[in-house]
């Protein structure tokens, strides 16, 4: 069986094209908890007319606490029965085909911790759109290997060397492992990015993810959506790499692979500055060589104390 958690703030415009996907799906062994996130609009009512139609839908309201405490909060409800999850935003849409599709390519990768599609955009009224590019693929993956970044292929397996450096996995598109989210723990409620930071800590281990061509999910572009502030996601982007150099049990090889990835992240900025530059974008040129700047003395502050603090837990 497949658990579908859908975590829902104010999704009353969204919820019932959420729903009604998934009873458009080819699999029928599915169960969603839908979890209420203390929704100021029609929200939590809506949920439960849904509920009342099919017995595979359950409704659970909390005050809200964040997506990430949602999530959690369904994970605490999965059936006994649940080997797989799936993170369904309530403003999205899966293909038909999805949860067939992700189900029948974990089977075929047992060692997997999870399988991701890829997947195509929608505006608020579910219209397909290219909103600065048509879907969300595999294409121009990178990661860091034998301390060089370097492209990766698009059937190349997703490891902890390109999780540290981009993360190309959307929740929505990637069926789990029951037992892999297990072992690795709750969501971070603190994290702005709980999702990658999730997955990323599935790979510290080993774990991988396998990406199919097939796209599963439509994944919706509105305002309101978290991942439309770009600066805040800029910001919160930064902010992960440089936390992942302070995780703790990390391996030496693994620590080094974080701190590469902060140095890759700010000569990116640094040959953007350069092609600005050349186009004649001054002030874009030199916001570039600002962020490269700043993002070079943020990695030798955190390298400073990350040796520090490896120092001082070596003396006895």
């Amino acid at each position: 069986m497949i658990s579908v958690i859908v975590a829902a703030y104010n999704a009353e415009r969204y919820l019932q094209a959420c729903v009604d996907s998934l009873w458009a799906q080819s699999y029928p062994k599915w169960e969603a908890i839908i979890i209420d996130d203390g929704s100021q609009d029609g929200t939590l009512a809506l949920a439960h007319r849904l509920a009342e139609q099919d017995p595979r839908l359950a409704v659970i309201h909390q005050a809200n606490g964040g997506r990430a405490a949602a999530r959690n909060v369904g994970l605490a409800h999965l059936s006994s029965h649940s080997q797989y999850i799936l993170f369904f935003d309530s403003d999205d849409e899966l293909e038909p085909e999805a949860l067939a599709v992700l189900l029948s390519a974990l089977e075929e990768h047992p060692d997997a911790a999870g399988v991701c599609g890829t997947c195509g955009l929608i505006d608020v009224e579910g219209r397909p759109t290219t909103w600065e590019r048509p879907t969300i693929s595999w294409s121009n993956r990178r990661a860091i290997i034998n301390g060089k970044l370097v492209p990766v292929a698009a059937e190349a397996p997703i490891t902890y060397e390109q999780l540290t450096f981009q993360n190309h996995l959307v929740p929505g598109a990637t069926l789990l492992r029951r037992s892999a989210v297990e072992n690795t723990g709750l969501f971070d409620t603190t994290c702005y990015m709980e999702d990658y930071e999730l997955f990323w800590r599935m790979t510290v281990n080993g774990g991988m993810f396998v990406p199919i061509e097939t796209q599963v999910l439509r994944y919706r572009q509105h305002g309101a959506m978290s991942s439309g502030n770009r600066k805040l996601m800029r910001a919160s982007m930064h902010q992960f790499r440089r936390s992942r150099i302070c995780f703790p049990g990390l391996t030496a090889e693994q620590r080094r692979v974080a701190r590469l990835a902060c140095y890759f992240d700010s000569t990116d900025k640094l040959h953007a500055s350069i092609d600005y530059l050349r186009q004649g974008k001054i002030l874009k040129s030199l916001r570039e060589a600002a962020r490269s700047i700043a993002a070079i003395l943020r990695l030798g502050i955190n390298v400073l104390s990350t040796t520090h603090v490896n120092r001082s837990q070596a003396v006895p």
